[in-house]
């Protein structure tokens, strides 16, 4: 449960550390590619302890791996995009409500699964609308844009389903293979796997940072060097991004995953909106004050 607390944390410090890029005007996505350069080196780092070097090439994780770094950063890639086109609200209750079809997959895929306390994860999701609810109205913009509005929403609902649903898939392949031998072994081959994702996604924006460079040559602006700024934001990011994912992986060994994900996707947004009421003085409704005590009875509901 404390790897759980901390992989939460860590999540909801993603929105805190991009609203701090927003005030110091730092560049979020060159802060994004140091964050793959710094989460593929502790994930590298961690996988050293006690076992010398995993040869990631030939484990049976190590395909699923590659797939889901590219459906990281394209993830991250449509999540920036819906909430610039939907919304911070709608963004964050269709990234947060796939949790359903990750449940779903481990119950009908997964040997062994609980069934689902469907009634608390309904209340989940509940509280999770009610936390974001200030900002539900005018987001989705005029009548014209509404079409495009909606499938944007539902590839971002979709895209992290499937993103959390290989995550769970890539730890069950490892506990199949490797759940016989020492907890530092196990461990190590999830930090493994972990740093192949990151350093998957770290290639993609690397490609991608050298065609915007390309494109933008002749504007210094768009094509500049990194700054301290970006430098010290992409570490933050990337320390954040690695343990919350490789926590979650861990968490995931004893924690059924239809308590956990309801849990931490729960508490990622009731955490997120009391950091920004402590830290950035953002007003909370009372909506939004019930919606985080709910929140907080759900999570209770789910571990009992």
């Amino acid at each position: 449960m404390i790897a759980l607390i901390i992989a939460t944390i860590c999540a909801a410090l993603f929105s805190i550390l991009f609203k701090v890029f927003q005030m110091k005007g730092i560049d979020s996505m060159k802060a994004i590619l140091v964050n793959y350069v710094v989460a593929f080196a502790w994930g590298w780092l961690f996988s050293m302890r006690g076992t010398g070097f995993i040869n990631p090439i030939g484990e049976k994780w190590f395909i699923p791996s590659l797939i889901l770094g590219v459906v990281f950063i394209r993830g991250m890639v449509l999540l920036n995009l819906c909430t610039e086109k939907v919304g911070v609200a709608i963004s964050t209750v269709c990234s947060r409500a796939s949790m359903v079809i990750t449940i779903i997959f481990c119950y009908l895929a997964l040997p062994g699964s609980a069934v689902p306390k469907w009634p608390a994860i309904a209340v989940a999701l509940i509280s999770l609308t009610m936390i974001v609810s200030s900002d539900m109205r005018g987001t989705v913009g005029g009548q014209g844009k509404r079409h495009r509005s909606i499938l944007l929403a539902t590839v971002v609902f979709l895209i992290f389903g499937l993103s959390n649903s290989m995550l769970k898939w890539i730890q069950y392949i490892i506990d199949r293979e490797y759940g016989y031998l020492s907890t530092g072994i196990v461990d190590s081959m999830n930090a493994a796997a972990t740093s192949v994702i990151f350093l998957t996604a770290l290639f993609i924006a690397i490609c991608t940072e050298i065609f915007k460079k390309i494109r933008y040559r002749n504007d210094r602006e768009k094509s500049g060097r990194f700054s301290w700024g970006e430098l010290a934001g992409g570490f933050a990011f990337g320390s954040a991004n690695f343990f919350c994912t490789y926590l979650l992986v861990v968490a995931m060994k004893d924690i059924d995953s239809s308590v956990l994900f309801p849990v931490h996707n729960a508490g990622i947004v009731a955490v997120g909106a009391l950091a920004g009421w402590a830290l950035f003085k953002e007003k909370l409704t009372a909506i939004q004050i019930t919606g985080i005590a709910v929140s907080i009875l759900a999570i209770a509901w789910l571990c009992i």
